[in-house]
């Protein structure tokens, strides 16, 4: 997916999602503020965020980046995952395909009563590009939104691990030191969308996503209960030929101490502002 739209965080003139605008995002809290529950014509349920993947032009430089920040990291095939809290969800960054260039992946929502097979029917006969893969004896539930983003389906316990759900994961690795920001749960992704409008219908009727909030034009749809959300302009118009890119996908973290604080705000010239005694951005 080329990186075209500009990201609403600190990003680069091309509007592509650099390391830096990724890093700062994922620590971010969600809107507290709650709309009541729409109707929903999806015949799914959704649970929660369950992970986020970017791809990476060099491992061995990512990945101790990302863990002298996040602590550990998990191998499993080709990706270095980074478990949120002590749940299967999880932040993943992986080396990019040839003749594409690093950024945004995919990312995953978790639904209940999870099975592939019958999910994907579910979605095809809603009318959603549903495909179903097999890693590792492991199926894998795929669909692509109206703006080309690929969601990933799975079961709330999914950790991309084996079995029949992928929930059987590696054990953990302990950090031997202090971690700085250790990541805690998802809160939610923003998107950059071509068409306002097509897209709140795709979320409300396929995956039976509800507004949560708004923010001006901008629409906070739940992922299940909430507070987890799917963020986008409802308004928005961009060019058919535009391929959308997500302006940040953000996760809850420990607050860091406050000397920390400020030497990564000269190191990386990012802007964080706390929003609450447990998280910042």
């Amino acid at each position: 997916m080329r990186n075209i739209a500009k990201p609403v965080v600190t990003g680069n003139a091309h509007g592509q999602l650099t390391r830096r605008d990724l890093l700062f995002s994922l620590l971010a809290l969600p809107l507290s503020s709650k709309l009541a529950a729409q109707g929903s014509k999806s015949a799914i349920r959704t649970n929660s965020l369950n992970n986020v993947m970017i791809s990476v032009a060099d491992m061995g430089r990512s990945v101790p980046f990302y863990e002298k920040l996040f602590g550990p990291s998990i191998k499993q095939g080709d990706l270095a995952l980074f478990r949120l809290a002590r749940s299967p969800r999880f932040f993943a960054i992986g080396p990019v395909k040839a003749g594409q260039k690093p950024g945004f992946t995919s990312y995953g929502i978790a639904i209940d009563d999870f099975d592939a097979e019958r999910t994907a029917k579910l979605l095809s006969a809603a009318g959603a590009s549903a495909q179903v893969t097999t890693r590792a004896g492991t199926p894998e539930l795929w669909i692509t939104d109206p703006n080309d983003y690929k969601i990933q389906l799975v079961a709330p316990e999914y950790g991309h691990g084996s079995g029949a759900k992928g929930q059987v994961i590696p054990a953990a690795v302990k950090s031997t030191g202090r971690i700085p920001l250790p990541l805690q749960s998802i809160s939610h992704v923003t998107l950059t969308v071509r068409d306002g409008a097509r897209s709140k219908t795709f979320f409300q009727d396929v995956l039976g996503l509800r507004v949560q909030a708004m923010q001006d034009q901008t629409a906070c749809l739940a992922v299940g209960p909430g507070p987890d959300f799917i963020a986008f302009g409802v308004n928005s118009k961009n060019a058919s030929t535009v391929r959308p890119q997500p302006r940040h996908g953000n996760s809850r973290g420990q607050r860091p101490r406050a000397d920390r604080v400020r030497q990564q705000r000269r190191g990386q010239a990012a802007h964080m502002s706390h929003q609450a005694p447990s998280a910042i951005e």
